[in-house]
């Protein structure tokens, strides 16, 4: 919790002192930002008019860098920040840019249309109406017109502090300082960034297909990594994308094809198989053997085989996985078991059809069975070591989702 008032929107007297545009970057870089991620206020405990100048800038600059389909994606067409820019363009001006966005909104009424130039994300043919809109946005020149207006709209809030130079940190300490629950707002900000980038891997077909057929062909739990995509042979000799992933001891491309993926060892043209987990190492280790440089950094030349193979329903199946409270399940026990979970890695189905996942933690690992709704961690002797039900990794998820506001 934080105290009754609302904080003050501190700035340092040389920025408000200078021009228009700085005060925008010391609002996000020296305010914002360390009251989210230091002080773990949530937006909605920050004063309003500050984000909404830092949702106005973050659409300035995604539409500058690939036009509206990147804003729409990238902003996952959060209400949130559809609203802020609405009101903040309407405040700010110049009036030509808000008439931009209102256009944008009423072109995301039509549900399919947005959805799709979002998926998109500003790559591709896009729609019409969005290349209209970025074409009347790009010839504003938003940095020179609408950046300089947020930062005069900045200056001109009336609970803007400004603070001497020489004391803004000890003023911006008091500010953290009233912030009661802090520590278990910063923890639950780990968790949630955990989460979503283990959710984000877990629907990643090739990193789940790495790990899966990775676990299969070495005997045992993989802490596969996806380090590139490569335009490369597959075994029948057609060249497309795959990803080169790094297992414990071998390297590997997967190839994701319509209805499967393709694990395959990798040989360099002089037939030496590509292993270690270092590309670096294998690169020194060809040049040492006399392979020349146009052939080692050729992947056009190298050659593949097959080592296993994943259906794309069991990738899928990974994917929906992710969506039940496993990952929370995983940092609880971790929790329990005094650890840190720093890699959740699926593996495989046992003949009941229950998963097996690997966790691991900075020191150990450990694996997860699935058993009737609840999620049974062991360790390697296969001694169980904890039991947490689906119940208890859901009130654990949603904890730590109202702390951080999600």
């Amino acid at each position: 919790m934080t105290g009754s008032a609302s904080p003050p929107i501190l700035v340092r007297r040389t920025v408000f002192d200078a021009a228009d545009t700085m005060i925008v970057d010391s609002l996000i870089d020296d305010y914002v930002n360390p009251m989210i991620y230091s002080a773990c206020y949530t937006q909605d405990e920050i004063p309003s008019n500050a984000i909404i100048a830092y949702h106005v800038d973050y659409y300035l600059a995604q539409v500058a860098n690939g036009g509206h389909g990147q804003f729409l994606h990238n902003c996952q067409m959060s209400a949130r920040i559809i609203s802020d820019v609405a009101k903040g363009l309407s405040a700010i001006g110049p009036e030509a840019f808000a008439e931009i966005f209102r256009d944008l909104v009423a072109f995301m009424k039509n549900s399919e249309r947005a959805e799709a130039a979002a998926a998109k994300s500003g790559f591709g043919e896009l729609d019409p109406k969005i290349s209209a809109l970025d074409k009347r946005f790009l010839a504003l020149d938003c940095y020179q017109t609408l950046r300089p207006a947020i930062g005069r709209w900045i200056k001109s809030l009336p609970e803007l502090i400004v603070v001497d130079d020489n004391i803004f940190d000890i003023r911006m300490q008091e500010v953290f300082s009233v912030h009661l629950d802090r520590q278990k707002r910063r923890d639950a900000q780990r968790f949630w960034y955990k989460r979503a980038y283990l959710a984000r891997l877990f629907q990643t077909p090739h990193y789940v297909a790495g790990c899966i057929l990775g676990f299969d062909a070495a005997g045992h739990g993989v802490l596969v990594s996806y380090d590139q995509s490569v335009f490369a042979a597959t075994p029948d000799g057609r060249e497309k994308f795959g990803w080169l992933v790094s297992g414990q001891s071998d390297r590997y491309i997967v190839f994701i094809e319509d209805n499967e993926a393709l694990l395959c060892e990798i040989f360099a043209p002089s037939g030496e198989k590509i292993v270690g987990q270092s590309m670096a190492e294998t690169y020194s280790a060809l040049a040492v053997a006399g392979v020349p440089n146009s052939q080692i950094f050729s992947f056009a030349n190298w050659t593949t085989k097959e080592v296993c193979r994943l259906s794309k329903e069991m990738i899928e199946e990974v994917a929906e996985f992710a969506r039940s409270p496993v990952i929370a399940a995983a940092e609880l026990a971790c929790e329990r078991l005094g650890e840190r979970l720093t890699a959740l890695v699926p593996t495989q189905k046992d003949p009941k059809g229950r998963w097996l996942l690997i966790v691991h933690t900075e020191t150990t690992v450990y694996a997860i069975f699935v058993l009737a709704e609840t999620f049974v961690i062991f360790d390697l002797a296969e001694q169980e070591r904890v039991k947490i039900s689906f119940a208890e990794a859901r009130d654990y998820e949603a904890e730590k989702k109202s702390l951080v506001g999600e």
